[in-house]
């Protein structure tokens, strides 16, 4: 969505320095990731992208609610989403901390079969 953003913006000629420091660190954190596909991957190399996905997800929320006509149920759709991502992290906290779980447990948290 934020690449979008920024298409648009280089299109209509439009300089936005804060979307280019996000497009260009989530550039320099993930585009290094698409040459080590076929190998092994843990989570904690992402924390290099963490602080630009945040700045992402809340600039796509201030493009949000800037362009809502109505101000409260857009805010009630970003604390539905907040909510959600909050569910989800509890779910998946036991594999973030490597709390020891149950294999059934564990085979529930395993949406993807290339998680496995």
């Amino acid at each position: 969505m934020v690449i979008g953003f920024w298409i648009r913006s280089l299109v209509q000629r439009k300089n936005q320095p804060v979307l280019n420091l996000i497009i260009i660190g989530l550039a320099a954190g993930y585009l290094p990731w698409f040459f080590l596909q076929k190998r092994t991957v843990f989570t904690f190399y992402a924390i290099i992208i963490e602080p630009f996905m945040i700045l992402a997800i809340v600039y796509c929320a201030h493009l949000f609610l800037k362009g809502s006509r109505d101000v409260k149920s857009a805010r009630i759709v970003i604390a539905l989403i907040t909510l959600l991502v909050l569910i989800c992290f509890i779910y998946f906290l036991p594999l973030f901390t490597g709390q020891v779980i149950t294999y059934d447990a564990w085979h529930q948290k395993m949406w993807l079969p290339s998680w496995i």
